[in-house]
């Protein structure tokens, strides 16, 4: 994976330039780090057209669901 972005800091929060960030390859999708904590990390993956990632699951740790809010909009 490719070194950690280096995020624009407006008020409190990180703001990336994910058009600069993105990167592809013709053989592979190519993974960049936003940035990464204890407890939190973010990337974005690449892809070229016709490319995809094998179907799979993470191990469960510390037993915690994600689930979206009854009222979430989208």
């Amino acid at each position: 994976m490719d070194d950690e972005a280096a995020p624009e800091t407006v008020g409190v929060a990180q703001v990336f330039d994910l058009h600069a960030l993105k990167g592809f390859a013709p053989d592979r999708r190519v993974r960049k780090m936003l940035f990464k904590t204890d407890q939190l990390w973010s990337e974005i993956a690449c892809y070229e057209p016709g490319q995809s990632t094998v179907m799979h699951q993470h191990p469960r740790r510390g037993g915690g669901d994600l689930r979206p809010a009854r009222d979430a909009r989208t």
